[in-house]
């Protein structure tokens, strides 16, 4: 700001607050993502999987992803950005548990199952949060979407 730019307005409370939940919802996304690639090679050794083996578990991540991120612009149509970051935030959660069970007692199957589902929590609140972003930044009327881009990173 210049000393002849008119002061900027504060925000109002309810804008705060959905600036700080996207906030919040780029960090725990990129908390998610790491929480699962800082385990990897853990990961290979305790289901003794080759490389073509763990190709294929994070093979089953990004199915998931990709369909959560085509099919995330109708679930934030038919029921908002807000309740579908909800939601697909606890399917990325029941992904990670169900995933992190398959490797309690090995099997494979149950891991990839819930790499799926983790990706498809992932995929959904990825375009989700993008899109409550990008609305909150035209609220606000400022450019803030590279800040939450660096929440995201700050996460991972």
């Amino acid at each position: 700001m210049t000393p002849d730019s008119p002061a900027r307005p504060p925000i109002a409370p309810d804008l705060k607050r959905w600036l700080v939940g996207v906030f919040g919802t780029f960090f725990v996304a990129g908390v998610a993502l790491s929480s699962w690639l800082s385990r990897v090679p853990r990961i290979r050794d305790d289901l003794g999987a080759t490389a073509g083996q763990m190709g294929l578990l994070m093979l089953a991540l990004g199915v998931g992803s990709v369909i959560g991120l085509t099919s995330s612009s109708h679930l934030i149509a038919r029921f908002g950005a807000r309740r579908t970051i909800r939601v697909s935030m606890w399917v990325l959660g029941l992904g990670m548990g169900t995933a992190a069970l398959g490797l309690v007692a090995p099997t494979p199957p149950l891991v990839v199952t819930g790499l799926v589902i983790a990706g498809l929590g992932m995929g959904t609140c990825d375009v989700a949060m993008n899109f409550s972003g990008a609305d909150c930044e035209r609220h606000l009327e400022r450019t803030v979407m590279p800040l939450f881009h660096a929440l995201f990173s700050l996460g991972t």
